[in-house]
């Protein structure tokens, strides 16, 4: 009869003990019971505009920071607001289609363990040229410009000797990292600037003196800049042929 007793207690006893083990957490694996933590979501709004007014239906793009192929994209509602999830990572973002750029410029964002730890508004991060390619210019082929800052907003003024600035803000491609278009034409008309230098140059209607003016007004040198908002990139030197022109 007491080894029956003491055989119940004995079971009762690791019975207990079972249960409590069970209940602990062990470290370093997670209790598959636990229902997972959602992310938490990265929310802002964007504004556009002077007075400034909520942009509604505007692509908000996040990328990694060094890879800007690695993006997610949302749309914003009619307030101008967004709202998604990231993986974990340092990122940067951009309300993208505007020529002259949104408000704010950019977003950083720092996510850990899916909790977003800081989401910080940068007005002041400007654009940079750092290459382009081809290294010479004709209108209708297309260019590819590298750099850094370019978000996806904004635009590239070309900048031609004797002729207005081309603006261009429909791109092919258009990362914080890379820009690539088609060369507009330059207008086949001579600007006023224009005519006043061949009245300087004093060709007075020679034929020969009026062909050789691109090259004496050093025509194949242009600039290029990338502006959004009030910044803009250094200005970057490029060779601009064009087969009017040329003919």
């Amino acid at each position: 009869m007491k080894n029956l007793i003491r055989r119940l207690l004995l079971s009762i006893l690791q019975l207990c003990l079972g249960a409590a083990h069970a209940s602990q957490a062990i470290p370093g694996v997670i209790n598959s019971e636990a229902p997972a933590k959602p992310p938490q979501r990265v929310e802002g709004t964007v504004l556009a505009g002077t007075p400034a007014g909520f942009a509604a239906n505007v692509e908000v793009r996040f990328w990694r920071q060094g890879n800007a192929s690695q993006a997610q994209s949302t749309t914003t509602d009619n307030s101008g607001r967004y709202s998604l999830s990231l993986d974990n990572g340092s990122w940067q973002g951009s309300a993208c289609g505007s020529e002259r750029g949104f408000q704010p410029l950019f977003w950083e964002v720092e996510v850990i363990d899916g909790e977003v730890v800081s989401l910080n508004e940068n007005n002041t991060r400007s654009p940079r040229i750092d290459s382009i390619e081809p290294a010479i210019l004709r209108s209708g082929e297309e260019v590819t410009i590298n750099g850094q800052g370019f978000g996806c907003s904004g635009q590239v003024e070309l900048s031609v000797p004797s002729m207005d600035v081309l603006v261009v803000s429909d791109f092919i491609e258009h990362r914080d990292n890379r820009l690539r278009f088609v060369v507009p034409d330059i207008p086949s008309f001579p600007t006023p600037e224009f005519l006043i230098a061949l009245a300087l140059l004093g060709c007075n209607g020679n034929e020969e003196c009026i062909a050789d003016i691109p090259a004496r007004l050093d025509w194949g040198d242009g600039v290029m800049k990338f502006r959004h908002s009030d910044l803009q990139s250094a200005p970057a030197g490029f060779d601009y042929n064009n087969t009017e022109l040329d003919e």
